[in-house]
Order: C-alpha cells, then sequence, then structure tokens
C-alpha cells in the first residue's frame, strides 16, 4: 500500500516522536510511505526529497507560523498551506496513487489536498486529530468566538472534517466532544487513535538511567534530590501565570529535596524564567529547547515528569509529552483544567498524581508527596510503563487506522 503522510513537524532521525514512530511502524509492515512537511523560511533551508529505504520524505519552504511570529505572518501562512502542501504533490509526486492520506492537526487547511487525491484516485482520508483549532484559541483569549477570523477558521475547521473518511481523537473524551460540537457527523466517523511511539527496550531504559548520574552532576542537581522535569512548549496553552504562581508559592513554603528542570522554548519561556529568576530559588534551572538526544539524556535524570494544561481549556487535551515520561518509567504530575479527560488517564491508571491548574496549593501538595513518598513514587513509575506498553504504542495506533482503511476498503 502506498500512504502519504501529512505534518506540520517531521524528523526521520526523531526516534521517539509519535509521528516518526508511527510512520516507521507503518513503513515496518510493508507500506511505501511519503512523507511531506514544511520549513518555515526563518530556517533558510532548501526544499529537498530525502529517501530512508521505504520512507520518501520532502520538506517545502513556507512562511513562518510558529512562536514569535508576526499575526499577519502567521494568518497568511496557515491559509496557505493547504495549498503549498497540494502544490508539492503535482510538483514531485503527481503520477503516484496513494492509497491512504493520513494527516495531523495543526494546520487545518489540508482541504485542497483531499478533495485532489479523493477525486483523482479515491484515496483513503484518515485524519489524526491532535488539536481543536479555532476552539483551542477562543479558550486562551486569543481569538474571539463572533469575530470573523473564527468564523472563517471554523468554515474550514468544517470543510476539514467533512472531507475525512474517519477521525482518530486522542481520547474517548475527544470522541464525545467532536460529535457533540459536530452534529452533522456521522459517529461512525469518529474513533480514539491514541497517542503512540515505538517503547525503548526496557534493558535501555535501565542502562540510561544508571548512567544518569553524569548528567545530574552536570547539571549541577544534588544526588538525593527528586528531579521533577518540565520538556517540551511553554506557552499560554500550558498556563504560564499558573506556573509563575506555583513557583511563587514554592518560594514561601519549599519542598525540601527536590529540584526542577524547566526545558523548553515557546512564547512564555522568556516570562517564566524571568518570574522564577527574581524569586532566587536555587533549585529551579532552565534549560533552552535542545535536539532531541541532548533532551534525553535530561530525561534520563528525572523521577517524575511535570505535565500542564491551561485551566480555561474546554476541550480534552492530551499531552504528548507524557510519553517520554511513561517510555522511560516515571510518574507523572500534572495539573491541568477540569475538562480533559488526562486526569482520568492518571489518576485510573495509578501513573502519577492530578490537580486542577487553578490550585497551586494542591499541587504542591502532591509535589510533596510524591517527593517524600518512594513506594507511591515507585509504583506510579511501574505503572506508567506498564501503561505505555498496553495501550499507547504506535503498533496500537497503526493497528486502528490499518482496520479502519480495511472496513472503508471493503
Amino acid at each position: 500500500m502506498k500512504v502519504l503522510f501529512l505534518t506540520s513537524v517531521y524528523d526521520f532521525n526523531d526516534k521517539g516522536n509519535l509521528n516518526v514512530d508511527l510512520i516507521d511502524t507503518i513503513a515496518s509492515h510493508g507500506h511505501e510511505v511519503t512523507v511531506i512537511t514544511p520549513k518555515e523560511r526563518k530556517y533558510s533551508l532548501p526544499e529537498k526529497i530525502e529517501l530512508h529505504g521505504s520512507i520518501t520524505t520532502l520538506q517545502f519552504k513556507c512562511l513562518n507560523f510558529r512562536g514569535k511570529v508576526n499575526a499577519i505572518e502567521k494568518g497568511i501562512s496557515t491559509l496557505t498551506l493547504g495549498y503549498l502542501y497540494l502544490h508539492s504533490i503535482k510538483k514531485y509526486f503527481k503520477d503516484i496513487s496513494y492509497d491512504m492520506v493520513i494527516y495531523t492537526t495543526l494546520p487545518i487547511t489540508y482541504k485542497p489536498v483531499l478533495r485532489y487525491l479523493k477525486r483523482k484516485y479515491g484515496t483513503f482520508c484518515y485524519l489524526l486529530h491532535k488539536d481543536f483549532f479555532p476552539q483551542s484559541a477562543v479558550d486562551l483569549g486569543m481569538m474571539k468566538k463572533n469575530s470573523v477570523l473564527y468564523k472563517l477558521f471554523r468554515h474550514i475547521e468544517i470543510g476539514l472534517y467533512s472531507s475525512s473518511d474517519k477521525i482518530g481523537l486522542m481520547s474517548y473524551g475527544n470522541v464525545e466532544y467532536i460529535l457533540k460540537e459536530n452534529p452533522y457527523l456521522s459517529p461512525s466517523i469518529a474513533e480514539c487513535c491514541p497517542n503512540g511511539i515505538i517503547p525503548t527496550p526496557r534493558d535501555i531504559v535501565k542502562q540510561r538511567k544508571e548512567q544518569s548520574l553524569i548528567m545530574r552532576e552536570r547539571l549541577g542537581i544534588p544526588k538525593d534530590d527528586i528531579v521533577f522535569l518540565y520538556g517540551g512548549n511553554i506557552s499560554r496553552a500550558q498556563g504560564i501565570e499558573f506556573i509563575k504562581e506555583l513557583f511563587s508559592r514554592l518560594k514561601e513554603t519549599p519542598v525540601s529535596n527536590t529540584y526542577f528542570l524547566m526545558v523548553g522554548s515557546g512564547n512564555g519561556y522568556d516570562d517564566l524564567k524571568s518570574h522564577v529568576d527574581s524569586l532566587r530559588l536555587n533549585n529551579v534551572q532552565f534549560i533552552s529547547l535542545l535536539p532531541k538526544k541532548e533532551f534525553d539524556r535530561i530525561l534520563d535524570v528525572a523521577d517524575v515528569g511535570m505535565v500542564f494544561l491551561d485551566n480555561r481549556f474546554t476541550i480534552a487535551n492530551i499531552p504528548s509529552r507524557t510519553l517520554a515520561h511513561m517510555d522511560m518509567a516515571q510518574a507523572i504530575i500534572a495539573a491541568t483544567d477540569d475538562f480533559t479527560d488526562y486526569r482520568q488517564l492518571i489518576e485510573l491508571n495509578n501513573i502519577g498524581l492530578w490537580s486542577s491548574s487553578s490550585a497551586p496549593d494542591a499541587m504542591i501538595k502532591n509535589i510533596k508527596e510524591l517527593t517524600e513518598n518512594k513506594e507511591l513514587r515507585d509504583m506510579c513509575a511501574k505503572n506508567s510503563r506498564a501503561y505505555l506498553e498496553k495501550e499507547s504504542t504506535a503498533e496500537i495506533a497503526y493497528s486502528i487506522i490499518a482496520r479502519s482503511y480495511k472496513e472503508w476498503h471493503s
């Protein structure tokens, strides 16, 4: 089978990334995969095609749309991405008949591509839904629901759903949400297709943990401290004001033997770092976002993975960063909105502790408990890895997509 995979972020060497691992898994089942991804002009990279066995990758040039970008350029870039994907297909792959196209949000502007593939080849269109834009922008106060801009992107979102044969969502909460907010959709179009990676072999995990003392010493972390690590984007979506308040409270009522590593980038990184620096906390360290291999060495020193989501969200976000902590058999501590079913994932599977991201004192209580209760921390770590292997692998995601294609094709 020939599979086309469209995504805004892809690096063939970035093993452990959910898109990379899913693509590798698809290829391992004997399918030919073409991956098309944009590269923003700020990187000054050429348009290029690379071959990696049965995986072909193409990166095309586009305007900037991530991070600190002019709002006008970001809007134009987002609106034109679908047409740039289509242009790339016609330019480089016009004679290839694809059996299936898989595409991930964001962006949501894939409709021109889907319409072309459906008309020309009858291609099966599978949406891997990772972000409910524009509602996420409304929740964070970046867009008003009665604005022209919202109505434009909502129209594009509806077009995306209508052009899809199947929509795979990260949780059952997301399945319920999309059907409730889009009653024109048939219930059969939506299914749960969880985030998944290829688990690192357990012996390698053990080896990495044994070697992590070198990195701990290099980072200046006290030998016996319990390390809480946040890695990823630091922006409005993570609830910057809550995190600032959390560290302010930790200044007033510190928890002994804890060390916090904040590794990332984003619009909120400088603001958060400046606030924490002003508190003069000696157990918090900020590190700018690193290449994955370097980040993994820092990941190895962590005892607990931290997850943050802004309390204003009304959609069921499931942070993919969780997978890296599960892979390394680490407990999870989360502070999120009350809407997402991520809380149930954490609590029902006993992989960590949850609190609302409107309650910093509750988060501090959980930090204290995971610091002082080694038995709890070890149990959560064990369950975390077990959950990954049983419920959240790239193989599971592939089997769900393959089954949907088979049902559609029969």
